[in-house]
């Protein structure tokens, strides 16, 4: 037995009488919309099973998923329980939910054959801290040209971000011998 078909984005703004930009609009650029409007289209979609723009067609249109990998030097499980990482990671977060961007997680203490294959999908690439083996960088610089930034390391012709080790250790050296005891 088949599911029914799924209403397009299309269908829902004819069957609204309103342009297609208005119902992509009011998922995703709501601001753009007033919220009698806006309203009035989600509670169409909502009585007729349609649940959003399709992220994948999208994608085919674009040629961008929107998504941005973070590559880490240690297991996922180290990195989110690492004070360092866990602070990293939610600033990512936040910098890519404020642009409507999404986080994907990839260790580099994988083979790079065990790397999950969405893993090419993604826009670019963040790497976090020197990688135990160089082999899934590599493979992400040979699959395509997608910007690639280096944290806390250099990698080649890419950009890195660094800590600026020494003046940080000497402020929070002065601030100690300033705080009374």
């Amino acid at each position: 037995m088949s599911s029914p078909r799924r209403i397009t984005l299309k269908e829902l703004a004819a069957q609204l009488g309103v342009s297609t930009a208005s119902v992509s609009n009011a998922f995703n650029r709501p601001d753009q919309l007033s919220p009698a409007l806006r309203e009035r289209v989600l509670e169409e979609a909502r009585r007729l099973g349609y649940r959003g723009p399709d992220a994948k067609a999208r994608s085919l249109r674009t040629g961008r998923s929107r998504i941005i990998a973070v590559v880490l030097a240690e297991t996922l499980t180290y990195s989110l329980k690492d004070a360092v990482a866990s602070e990293l990671l939610s600033g990512i977060a936040e910098v890519l939910d404020a642009h409507g961007h999404t986080l994907l997680l990839l260790s580099g203490r994988q083979n790079a054959s065990q790397v999950p294959g969405s893993s090419s999908i993604a826009d670019g690439f963040i790497v976090y801290g020197l990688m135990a083996s160089m082999a899934l960088v590599e493979e992400l610089q040979s699959a395509g040209h997608k910007p690639i930034v280096a944290v806390d390391f250099d990698l080649g012709d890419h950009p890195a971000i660094h800590v600026d080790d020494e003046p940080a250790c000497y402020a929070i050296a002065q601030h100690a011998l300033q705080t009374p005891a």
